[in-house]
């Protein structure tokens, strides 16, 4: 592969640089993953991406781009090339008349919120966490948690995408129509976006409110007040001991108030729920012991416990995801909701019947 790489590189311009590197080892996010690939590419123009694609298909090599490797999958390990866009990462153009900030494709959320700040704009929506890179979050459909705001990508305006071929297209929904609507959750298999136009809306506090909730009112409520009462809402299910926590938040003119301090939120929480997990891994059956003991000790373990702050937008929407997890997501229409929580309750609940499932939980 050397050789033909030489070959290949003695074809193009030497003035654009090929900054690779073979000795990187690839984690994603949470370090669940692990890859080594044959080339670690770190352009920092877009005639740098373009020869890099240019020499990648003549050497018949597949590429894959990187930002922090959020995705629960393995889907950004490779023993191939590796592009990773972080030194792409300019603000190209900030309009405060057309509320839209162009950036280059390797910047991350938090980076693009900040630049976006200093204009008195936020992005309109945010999932867990602001450490991904725009293209991304965009491109493995990340969300938010509210049925007012879809996917992020729906915040694109037009973007800049580089081609098998080597060419720099850019598209919209009013030019290559067809191109931008694959490109915004195209999981990097359509080419490398390389710019982006990104709406924003003005900066703003949002209040936020946290409740313990018996399951029951969570399912009560689920087709009626639930998801719409608040501009953004989260519910995170506690199936042993059928409860939730309800999230939910609205803009408000309201000066920032910082949530209470609570040390289990902290450090403490943090080494004692990570070791539980690992125990349970060899006893699983104390789980249901670790989710009222750790949840207890952080949202209270009475229901009806409240805590509440005020807090900027970009801010607010963050959740901390503790430490390295494999995850599993799935995805099913809102009203079938109630249903898939009731039968998984009774089968992770050894209830009769085990809510129609057809396997052990054990």
């Amino acid at each position: 592969m050397a050789d033909k790489l030489q070959q290949e590189l003695a074809k193009v311009s030497p003035d654009v640089p090929f900054r690779a590197s073979t000795a990187h080892t690839h984690h994603t996010w949470a370090k669940t993953f692990t890859s080594r690939p044959e080339l670690y590419l770190r352009p920092e123009s877009l005639e740098e991406i373009q020869k890099i694609v240019t020499l990648a298909r003549r050497c018949r090599r597949r590429l894959v781009v990187v930002g922090c490797g959020h995705s629960p999958s393995d889907l950004t390990c490779t023993s191939s090339w590796m592009v990773n866009l972080d030194n792409y990462s300019r603000v190209l153009e900030v309009s405060r008349e057309k509320k839209t900030l162009r950036v280059e494709g390797g910047i991350r959320l938090r980076a693009l919120n900040q630049r976006a700040n200093e204009a008195g704009l936020t992005m309109p929506n945010l999932g867990s966490i602001d450490e991904q890179s725009i293209v991304g979050a965009i491109s493995t459909a990340t969300h938010g948690s509210s049925l007012k705001h879809g996917l992020l990508s729906q915040s694109v305006r037009s973007l800049r995408i580089v081609l098998a071929n080597a060419q720099a297209v850019k598209c919209s929904k009013d030019e290559n129509e067809e191109l931008f609507r694959a490109a915004l959750c195209s999981l990097g298999a359509l080419g490398i976006i390389t710019e982006i136009e990104f709406e924003m809306t003005d900066a703003v506090n949002i209040e936020w409110e946290q409740t313990l909730v018996p399951l029951g009112q969570i399912l009560g409520t689920w087709n009626d007040t639930l998801w719409t009462q608040k501009e953004f809402t989260r519910v995170w299910w506690m199936p042993y001991m059928k409860r939730a926590i309800v999230w939910s938040a609205e803009k408000t003119d309201k000066p920032e108030r910082a949530p209470a301090y609570s040390f289990y939120g902290g450090s403490v929480g943090y080494y004692t729920y990570h070791n539980l997990l690992a125990v349970s891994n060899y006893i699983p059956s104390i789980l249901p012991w670790i989710e009222w003991f750790v949840f207890g000790m952080q949202y209270g373990f009475s229901t009806g416990k409240t805590t509440s702050a005020v807090e900027p937008l970009q801010q607010g929407l963050l959740m901390n995801c503790l430490y390295s997890q494999f995850v599993n997501e799935w995805a099913l229409p809102l009203s079938k909701g109630p249903e898939a929580i009731t039968r998984l309750s009774a089968w992770m609940n050894g209830e009769k019947g085990g809510g129609g499932i057809p396997f052990s939980s054990k």
